[in-house]
């Protein structure tokens, strides 16, 4: 079975800090989260058409599958992220 594909959560924005690589995630709640730029290159993949380990492989190159691993798993957690509808 194919491991599922993530994407932000409903209601989630990613929002571009201009002259930085850093963004924010606005939550639907209304709650805002300042992200460094790995974090923010890591969920600007979670558009529903990649999992975890296409994530981690694609971010790889700069940083340890390990830790993006681990930064999916806190932000399906945090629900950030959720499972993609198919």
């Amino acid at each position: 079975m194919a491991e599922p594909r993530v994407a932000l959560a409903p209601g989630a924005l990613l929002k571009a800090d201009h002259g930085t690589e850093a963004a924010t995630l606005l939550l639907g709640s209304g709650e805002a989260v300042r992200l460094n730029a790995l974090a923010a290159a890591i969920l600007v993949l979670c558009d529903g058409t990649r999992n975890s380990e296409e994530i981690a492989n694609a971010i790889g190159r700069g940083s340890p599958t390990q830790n993006v691993l681990e930064f999916l798993a806190a932000a399906t957690s945090l629900r950030w992220i959720v499972t993609a509808a198919r």
